[in-house]
């Protein structure tokens, strides 16, 4: 994004406990685990949504030697020259209700 070779490894809030792991996690403490996947896309028609959510990174960015405001502007670039062509930018996303019994 920046025109750097290899940046810092992409975060992920779900690393400790994504949709898939939590049958394994969680079969330790209940019979049964019964996942139902809820997949969506959020489709967002302007840029300050998404610009938003990028600045909420910036505690992690600070740990990460990460030039924040240059590269939340220019994600901004981005996402708003991807509205323009496209009409929105959109996200995929998997959430998901765990049902747990013993």
């Amino acid at each position: 994004m920046l025109g750097v070779d290899k940046g810092p490894a992409r975060i992920s809030l779900s690393a400790r406990f994504s949709l898939e792991q939590a049958p394994g996690l969680l079969g330790a403490a209940f019979d049964k685990v019964e996942t139902i996947e809820l997949p969506g896309t959020i489709a967002v028609p302007s840029p300050g949504p998404v610009i938003a959510h990028l600045k909420s990174y910036r505690a992690w960015a600070d740990h990460h030697a990460v030039p924040f405001e240059a590269t939340v502007e220019r994600a901004g670039e981005i996402v708003t020259e991807h509205i323009e062509r496209n009409g929105a930018f959109e996200i995929e996303c998997l959430g998901g209700m765990l049902i747990c019994t013993r």
